[in-house]
């Protein structure tokens, strides 16, 4: 019997939770909609190799094994710190030795959707996304790929947890069931 994301979810971070995926936000622009496809034990095995990274407070560590698993220049977390959008830790497959992003204005974020959703958003394209939200944003950003999931605290959105690039990237279905599982873990290194 195959089980739901919300089930996967569960078993992997052993508490009740929301469901997994708003399809909605998550549709890619010719609307093809995820199905579940990534194994209990190997998501329970990413999620272990990210509590052992942050339990010794090595959140880019954490963001680097995220990093590695997706073709996206950029893992980061953040911090809501209105108006700005505060750069916790930040990988760039291209530049390790850069370990903290740019604070920016949230509103010139992708991940002000995150916040003004309390949900995840995604887009691999942003140039072929036909969202209204999107096109009157993309102008706006440099990049092109986003998939965040928002860092929740008693409802509220203190944060995210994304991937995003430049230029468009798909984003795997099991790349999105592993962001939201780990992205509770990351909440209180936002604090």
């Amino acid at each position: 019997m195959q089980q739901s994301s919300r089930d996967l979810h569960q078993i992997a971070v052993g508490r009740r939770c929301a469901p997994l995926v708003r399809r909605r936000v998550l549709r890619s622009p010719r609307r093809h909609e995820f199905t579940v496809t990534l194994s209990t034990s190997l998501l329970q095995q990413t999620i272990a190799q990210c509590l052992a990274s942050l339990a010794e407070d090595d959140v880019y560590g954490a963001l680097a094994l995220l990093n590695a698993r997706t073709k996206h220049r950029y893992t980061g977390l953040y911090r809501f710190d209105p108006p700005l959008l505060r750069c916790v830790s930040m990988v760039d497959r291209e530049n390790r030795q850069v370990r903290v992003g740019n604070d920016a204005p949230i509103e010139d974020t992708y991940c002000a959707f995150v916040r003004d959703f309390r949900s995840e958003f995604a887009t691999a394209d942003a140039s072929a996304d036909e969202r209204p939200e999107v096109i009157a944003f993309r102008a706006r950003s440099p990049f092109q790929a986003y998939c965040g999931f928002p860092l929740l605290v008693d409802g509220e959105c203190v944060g995210s947890l994304c991937h995003f690039d430049t230029r468009p990237r798909l984003v795997p279905t099991e790349e999105l069931q592993v962001l939201a599982a780990v992205a509770p873990l990351f909440t209180r290194h936002v604090r």
